[in-house]
């Protein structure tokens, strides 16, 4: 006749890998061992043992990159001709202004992103240092360096008159 079973009559499946996880969890052979200290690397610190532990982004920066793209930033005007000679007047009047850095003025000028295309315009104020031709820039006694060519604005007391 037929026996039902594994071949030599031993035991179940079942039962075989209950018998296993019995002797994996039964540490009664390394229980009493004593626990191995390295002569040649110090004991690490709890602290460092649970940074181990701690949980991994695999997105970092991610949250960073989002706010950037989001940053809003403006394109560079195009100053038609009169406004670009009006501009030219101004910087002519700074340039050979008697008051030598006395005369405070506030300037509106594109400055690029350093980070990606585009800009923002913003307003420095202060005292007129010197104007270069060479450099085409303003300079204020306080260090701004303007480049010429981005100004948009030029206001202040010395240009307040019948041509303002």
């Amino acid at each position: 006749m037929f026996e039902i079973g594994p071949p030599g009559g031993g035991r179940t499946g079942g039962k075989m890998a209950e018998d296993a996880n019995k002797k994996s969890s039964d540490y009664g052979d390394i229980i009493d061992l004593p626990h191995h200290v390295s002569a040649s690397h110090p004991r690490m610190s709890g602290m460092n043992r649970a940074a181990q532990f701690l949980p991994f982004s695999p997105l970092a920066g991610y949250e960073e990159a989002i706010e950037e793209t989001g940053r809003l930033t403006e394109e560079e005007r195009d100053l038609d001709e009169t406004v670009t000679e009006y501009l030219d007047r101004k910087l002519e009047l700074l340039r050979d202004s008697p008051a030598g850095g006395q005369e405070e003025v506030r300037i509106t000028y594109f400055r690029p992103d350093e980070r990606k295309q585009g800009g923002a315009y913003v307003t420095a104020a202060g005292c007129v240092k010197k104007v270069d031709d060479f450099e085409r820039a303003v300079f204020l006694t306080d260090g701004t360096r303007i480049p010429v060519d981005g100004i948009l604005r030029i206001e202040g007391e010395m240009f307040s008159g019948p041509e303002e």
